[in-house]
C-alpha cells in the first residue's frame, strides 16, 4: 500500500543558478533516504521556481519493508546435550540475540551444523518516521553559498518562509528553522495578489494535483520543463514578429527558466547607433548582465532589438519595456565610452601598462609574464612551423594587453575578444588578431581549442608558464584544493597537444619555462621538474580514463618512464586497447610477466653467443637482434600498431625458451648469460610500455 508525499520549501527569491543543482540533490537524496529506510518508492520528482523547491513522491510505501536477519551461533554439538537440552552456550547466545532459546534453528554449513537466531522486523509505519526523516532531509541540502536569517542558526540559500508537508493528505508534523510544516502555500508574489486579494493569506493544499492546479491559478507554472518550453516558444515567436531569429545557449534559457514563475516574453529595442560596437560587446551586455536574448537578422547581423523574459504579465507592459530599455542603454553607453577611450592609443602603446599589473607577488608583473611567454612561444614555433615564428611572437607580445583596457575592466569575460577587436582596429594582421582571442581556449574541459597554430602555441606557452611559476613558489594543487586552477590549465595543454600538434616534449618545455625563474627565485629545480611532470601525467591519466581507456593500459604507457609526449602516449594506449582482449596478447603478457618475475633488480648486461647451448635461446636472441631496430623505427615514426605487432610475435619464441631452457643453470656464466638475454628482452618491451602493469583477468 502506498500514499502520496508532497514537500514544498517556500523561500525568498533563490538565485537562478542555485535551483537546478539543488533539485538534483533533492531527487537523489530522497531516493537514497527511502532506500536506506526500506520504504518502497518508485518515482521521485522535483520542481523548482524562484520561490519554492518541491519534492513529490506519487507512491511512497506506508510501512517499511519487513526484514529478517540471521546470525550464526555456536556449533550444534556445543549448543545441545545428548538429550537435546540447550546448553549454557545456546542460552547465552539466545539472550545476546534477544530471542527465546526455543526459537533457535539449525543451519547446515560447509563447516557443519550450527545454531542460528533469526530476528524479524515488521518495520515501522512511514507516517511515524517522516517527521524525523524530512527534518534530516532538509538539513542534508547543501549550497555553494548559504545564509542564516533567524535565531535557529539554520543555514539555507535564502530565508525559508513556509513549508508544506503532506503524506496521504495529512500534515507531516515537523518544524525546520523554526517554521512548522503545514498545508498552506503561496502563489506568485505579484500575480497572485493582482488576481485575488485573499491569496495573500495563502492557498490550502490537500494533494499534489490540487497544489499544482491552485498554483497555476495564482500565477505559478510549477513544472520547470513546461516553463522552459513556454519560454522557448514565446521568445521565438516574439523574435519572428520583429523579423529576426535568436541564437543563444541553453544556459541562458535555463537562467530565464529559473528566474520566473509566470514567463512572459517582451520584445524591446535599443539605439541602432550602438551597433557600431563589436557584436560580442553588445551581446555580453545583454546576456551576462541582464539575461536578455539578442536578436539577429536573416543575414546573421545583429538587430537593434532584444527580448527579455518577464516574471509578470499585465495588460500594459509598456513601463516594464521602457525600464529594460533604459537599463540596457546605460550598459551600452558605458561600453561605447570605453571603446572610444581605449581607441585613443594602440595595443602596442598600452604594452608598458602591464608593468603596473601584478601577475603573482613572487612571479612579477604581467609584463614579465608576457616576456616569459614570448620565449616559450619562439621555441614552439620553431619546432612546429618556423614560417609562423614572427606571427606567434607578435601574438605573445599583445595577448595580455587588453587586460589593462577600460572595456575589459567593465566586461571581464571579454578578455581576448577585446584584444582581437582592438588588434583589428590597429591594423594588425588577421592571423594575429584571431590568435589573441584563441589563446584563452580551451576555457574548460571539452571546450573548443585554438584553430590556428599561433593561437595554440601561445595558449600552451601561457599555461605552462603559469603551471611552472606556481609550482616554483610552492602553490601546487593539493588534494581537492586548486585555488589557481592549475588542473584546468594542464587539461588545456593536453587537449591542444592531443589535437595533433606534435612533437611536444613536455620535459623540454617545462625545462625552458623553469629557466625563466632562475636565478631570480631560489628553488629545487630537479624536484620542481619531477613534480610538474608528475602532475601533468596525472592529468593525462584522468584524460585517458574519461575517454574510456583501461586504467592498467594507461598506467603501463605513462609509467614506462617520465611522461613526455601526450600525443605519442595516447597513440600507444589506443593501440594497446585495440588488442587488449585478444587471447594472443593476453598470453604474451602472461609470458612476459614470467620474464619479469625471474629477473633480479639489476640483471647482467653482457651476452655471449658462445654460451648458448639450446636452439630456443639462439632463436630468441636472433629475433631480439632483428626486431630491436625495427621496433625503434616504428615508434619513432609513430607506427605504434606495427611496433606492437612485432612485440606480439615474441610469444612463441618466449614460450619455447621457457619450455626448453633452464634459466637458473648451475653454471654461473650460463645463468648470467640467460638472465642478460631476458633483461634485454625486458628493455625491448619497455620501449613501448611497462607491461608488468597490464592486468590479466583470469576467468573462474
Amino acid at each position: 500500500m502506498t500514499k502520496e508525499l508532497l514537500l514544498e520549501i517556500g523561500t525568498e527569491e533563490l538565485p537562478a543558478t542555485v535551483i537546478e543543482p539543488v533539485l538534483e540533490q533533492m531527487k537523489t537524496g530522497a531516493m537514497t533516504l527511502f532506500r536506506e529506510q526500506s520504504i518502497a518508492c518508485n518515482t521521485v520528482r522535483t520542481f523548482g521556481t524562484p520561490r519554492r523547491l518541491t519534492l513529490w513522491v506519487p507512491e511512497l510505501g506506508t510501512q517499511q519493508t519487513p526484514t529478517s536477519k540471521e546470525t550464526l551461533g555456536p556449533p550444534r554439538k556445543a549448543a545441545y546435550d545428548e538429550n537435546g537440552n540447550p546448553s549454557k552456550a545456546a542460552i547465552g547466545f539466545a539472550i545476546a540475540q534477544g530471542v527465546n532459546v526455543s526459537a533457535l534453528i539449525i543451519r547446515h554449513t560447509p563447516k557443519g551444523e550450527y545454531v542460528a537466531a533469526v530476528k524479524r522486523h515488521k518495520g515501522r509505519v512511514t507516517s511515524s518516521l517522516l517527521p524525523a526523516l524530512l527534518d534530516n532531509y532538509m538539513h542534508s541540502l547543501s549550497f555553494h553559498k548559504s545564509m542564516r536569517w533567524s535565531s535557529s542558526g539554520t543555514r539555507f540559500s535564502r530565508p525559508i518562509r513556509w513549508i508544506v508537508a503532506l503524506y496521504g493528505g495529512r500534515t507531516v508534523p515537523f518544524a525546520y528553522a523554526g517554521i512548522k510544516a503545514g498545508t498552506t502555500t503561496f502563489g506568485h508574489r505579484f500575480m497572485s495578489s493582482h488576481r485575488e486579494k485573499k491569496a495573500l493569506k495563502g492557498i490550502k493544499v490537500k494533494d499534489f494535483e490540487s497544489y499544482a492546479k491552485s498554483l497555476e491559478q495564482h500565477g505559478v507554472i510549477l513544472d520547470q520543463e513546461r516553463r522552459r518550453n513556454m519560454i522557448r516558444d514565446k521568445i521565438n515567436a516574439a523574435a519572428s514578429n520583429h523579423g529576426g531569429t535568436l541564437e543563444y545557449d541553453e544556459s541562458l534559457l535555463s537562467e530565464a527558466t529559473f528566474s520566473v514563475e509566470w514567463p512572459y516574453a517582451l520584445a524591446a529595442q535599443f539605439d541602432p547607433s550602438y551597433l557600431a560596437l563589436p557584436n560580442d560587446v553588445i551581446v555580453t551586455a545583454m546576456q551576462e548582465h541582464q539575461g536578455f536574448f539578442a536578436m539577429i537578422s536573416k543575414k546573421q547581423t545583429l538587430l537593434p532589438h532584444f527580448i527579455t523574459v518577464c516574471n509578470v504579465e499585465y495588460a500594459d507592459m509598456g513601463e516594464i519595456q521602457r525600464g529594460n530599455e533604459r537599463v540596457l542603454a546605460a550598459r551600452l553607453a558605458d561600453a561605447k565610452f570605453y571603446f572610444t577611450e581605449d581607441g585613443k592609443t594602440s595595443l602596442e602603446a598600452k604594452l608598458p601598462k602591464l608593468h603596473t599589473v601584478t601577475f603573482q607577488k613572487h612571479l612579477g608583473s604581467l609584463h614579465a609574464k608576457v616576456e616569459r611567454i614570448e620565449t616559450l612561444v619562439m621555441y614552439l614555433a620553431r619546432l612546429w612551423n618556423p614560417s609562423e615564428e614572427q606571427t606567434c611572437r607578435r601574438v605573445a607580445q599583445l595577448c595580455k594587453v587588453d587586460l589593462v583596457t577600460g572595456m575589459v575592466g567593465e566586461f571581464p569575460s571579454l578578455q581576448g575578444v577585446i584584444g582581437r577587436e582592438y588588434a583589428r582596429r590597429d591594423g594588425e594582421p588577421e592571423s594575429v588578431a584571431r590568435a589573441i582571442a584563441e589563446h584563452y581556449y580551451p576555457r574548460f574541459s571539452g571546450d573548443a581549442i585554438p584553430k590556428s597554430l599561433p593561437g595554440a602555441v601561445v595558449s600552451i606557452a601561457d599555461r605552462i608558464d603559469t603551471i611552472a611559476g606556481y609550482f616554483v613558489v610552492g602553490c601546487a594543487p593539493t588534494g581537492s584544493q586548486d585555488p589557481f586552477g592549475l588542473r584546468r590549465q594542464a587539461q588545456g595543454v593536453l587537449q591542444i597537444a592531443l589535437a595533433g600538434y606534435t612533437p611536444l616534449s613536455l620535459r623540454d618545455l617545462v625545462e625552458r619555462a623553469l629557466d625563466a625563474f632562475q636565478p631570480t627565485l631560489d628553488f629545487n629545480r630537479d624536484k620542481v621538474l619531477i613534480d610538474i611532470l608528475g602532475f601533468l601525467r596525472q592529468r593525462m591519466e584522468s584524460t585517458c580514463g574519461s575517454e574510456g581507456y583501461r586504467y592498467d593500459l594507461v598506467r603501463a604507457v605513462l609509467e614506462r618512464d617520465t611522461f613526455d609526449d601526450p600525443l605519442d602516449a595516447m597513440h600507444r594506449v589506443t593501440a594497446l586497447q585495440r588488442v587488449a582482449s585478444d587471447p594472443t596478447f593476453v598470453d604474451l603478457v602472461g609470458a612476459f610477466k614470467r620474464v619479469i618475475n625471474i629477473l633480479p633488480d639489476s640483471p647482467p648486461n653482457a651476452i655471449s653467443e658462445a654460451l648458448f647451448s639450446a636452439g630456443a635461446e639462439r632463436a630468441l636472441y636472433a629475433k631480439l637482434q632483428k626486431s630491436r631496430s625495427q621496433i625503434a623505427e616504428h615508434l619513432a615514426s609513430g607506427e605504434h600498431t606495427r611496433a606492437l605487432s612485432l612485440l606480439r610475435s615474441f610469444k612463441e619464441p618466449i614460450d619455447r625458451f621457457f619450455l626448453d631452457v633452464l634459466v637458473m643453470a648451475e653454471d654461473p656464466a650460463v645463468r648470467n648469460n640467460r638472465l642478460a638475454l631476458l633483461g634485454q628482452l625486458q628493455s625491448l618491451f619497455h620501449q613501448y610500455a611497462d607491461f608488468s602493469k597490464v592486468v590479466i583477468e583470469v576467468e573462474g
